[in-house]
């Protein structure tokens, strides 16, 4: 067997294919008559071992399931993450809030980052946000990507993007920003508020 097909046989198959390996192996030395492979089934029954109960997850299954319920946040989290206000942004009254993170509000561009390192990120959002503001544009989208294929399950831009609107110089562009509604791409991507031009 190769040895992709041996790291997917749980212990119970593995000391059954190794038993079975050892049977055949002495069986070549020895040559057993056909009546004797009868009885040679009859044992390898015997000492297979007796599958655990269906109902009953094995424990590395419990530990996986309990490591990516740490990891992953619940939808519960995912709530409360898009109720809490930004720091360090203006104050924005209650219902402009509630209207941009229900999604409510028209997009009016779209700046798509997937594919981008942290700093040409950076750097692109920084000169899309500073046009827009120029340009009047109020409500932007910006897809950082959910970033499930990252190590630790949630991307670098996802994670940077809200650190970099409360920091200069975007803070000076932006008023407000959320997590979007799934229908513009959900976990993957922000709305921004961008100040009025003064």
């Amino acid at each position: 067997m190769s040895k992709k097909k041996d790291q997917d046989l749980n212990a119970e198959d593995q000391a059954l294919w190794q038993s079975f390996c050892e049977e055949i192996s002495d069986g070549l030395t020895s040559s057993p008559e056909v009546e004797d492979f009868e009885s040679l089934l009859e044992g390898y029954e015997a000492r297979r071992p007796q599958p655990s109960k269906p109902g009953k997850p094995s424990p590395q299954r419990v530990l996986k399931r309990q490591t990516d319920q740490l990891q992953s946040p619940s939808s519960a989290d995912k709530r409360q993450e898009r109720r809490l206000p930004p720091k360090g942004l203006a104050d924005v009254d209650r219902r402009t809030r509630q209207k941009l993170r229900r999604g409510q509000f028209a997009v009016q561009a779209i700046l798509d980052l997937h594919g981008h390192d942290r700093y040409a990120a950076f750097d692109r959002l920084t000169a899309f946000v500073q046009t827009h503001y120029h340009r009047g544009t109020r409500v932007v989208l910006v897809i950082t990507g959910k970033g499930l294929l990252s190590p630790d399950g949630t991307g670098i831009l996802k994670k940077s993007l809200p650190r970099w609107i409360e920091d200069q110089p975007l803070s000076n562009y932006i008023l407000d920003y959320t997590l979007a509604r799934g229908k513009d791409g959900g976990g993957g991507a922000y709305y921004l508020l961008i100040r009025r031009k003064s």
